[in-house]
């Protein structure tokens, strides 16, 4: 039980199927659960509108995805262990299907606890995910792709040399490779200037809201 624990929440937040090269310390893998579970009770607590004790239901249901893909993971896991004593299919990414449901709950949750301080939440969340993606592609960057043991240089050569391990591996054309990268860096300093930064923000919300949502639209189609 403690294995299947371990290697589904791990496989859940990071390492999809690398045994050995996960990104993510068994640390940081717990709180992340941690947090996540207390959006959840939030979401029970305080519902899906303010004050709205009869949405808790609505926050199982977002919730239930989830929860039933892991009953079908253990229930398979454990079948495959009393017939051939491996532990097999513990693969927390099983129960992608429903993550958009469980992240709506835990957001749902975090922002109705935060009350006025709820327009801060959407920088927190960027900015703690984006240092969890930074650390688990620099754990898998160097543990896959840096020779061992490393006796190199400083670490622009240890960057520099994965890198280039990387593309020369890679099913596509170097420039490809080095491309996808660059896209990646552009649209995570497009999703920062749109979520962390207030003002443009506030400019791509409105630029890109219905005309129906307009009060100014409706009075003067009225």
């Amino acid at each position: 039980v403690t294995r299947f624990k371990m290697w589904y929440e791990q496989r859940f937040w990071s390492g999809l199927g690398i045994l050995d090269q996960n990104g993510l310390s068994l640390y940081i893998v717990r709180l992340l659960s941690v947090i996540a579970l207390i959006g959840v009770v939030l979401a029970l607590i305080y519902g899906f509108r303010r004050g709205g004790r009869g949405d808790r239901p609505a926050v199982i249901v977002f919730a239930l995805p989830v929860l039933l893909i892991t009953g079908v993971v253990v229930y398979g896991a454990l079948s495959e262990y009393l017939h051939t004593g491996i532990s097999g299919g513990i693969q927390g990414r099983y129960a992608y299907p429903g993550v958009t449901g469980l992240a709506a709950v835990v957001a749902i949750g975090y922002g109705r606890a935060a009350g006025r301080l709820a327009k801060y939440l959407p920088a927190v969340a960027f900015l703690g995910a984006l240092a969890v993606q930074v650390i688990a592609v620099r754990g898998v960057f160097f543990g896959l792709w840096l020779p061992r043991p490393w006796t190199g240089g400083g670490r622009a050569e240890r960057y520099r040399e994965a890198m280039t391990n990387l593309a020369a591996w890679s099913p596509w054309p170097v420039g490809v490779t080095y491309t996808a990268f660059a896209i990646a860096a552009v649209l995570m300093a497009v999703a920062f200037v749109a979520v962390v930064l207030p003002g443009p923000a506030t400019s791509l919300r409105h630029r890109f809201r219905p005309a129906h949502a307009d009060p100014h639209v409706v009075e003067s189609a009225a």
